[in-house]
């Protein structure tokens, strides 16, 4: 998952952070598997308590936008069998 945020005139840019984490998967470290066995990522401005940084994605107060890549998808996502679950404000 990748975080860009838009420009007053629409063009996307990482957002810039001190964490210099502009994406979280794969790619980033091993994430934090739930007790289910899924795996939560957390998009906010503040950061989340320590345990849980490593899924943790910086984002700004304001706008926002997600990008979601696959490299080598499975059958199950290709086929619409797998939906990528939806983003959830969190309180």
């Amino acid at each position: 998952m990748t975080l860009y945020e838009p420009t007053p005139d629409g063009q996307l840019f990482f957002f810039d952070n001190p964490q210099g984490v502009y994406s979280v998967g794969s790619n980033s470290g091993p994430l934090v598997a739930d007790a289910d066995g899924t795996v939560t990522l957390r998009i906010s401005a503040q950061a989340p308590e320590p345990a849980l940084r490593r899924n943790w994605l910086p984002a700004p107060a304001g706008p926002f936008r997600l990008q979601f890549r696959v490299y080598r998808p499975g059958k199950a996502l290709l086929s619409g069998a797998y939906r990528v679950p939806p983003v959830l404000r969190g309180g």
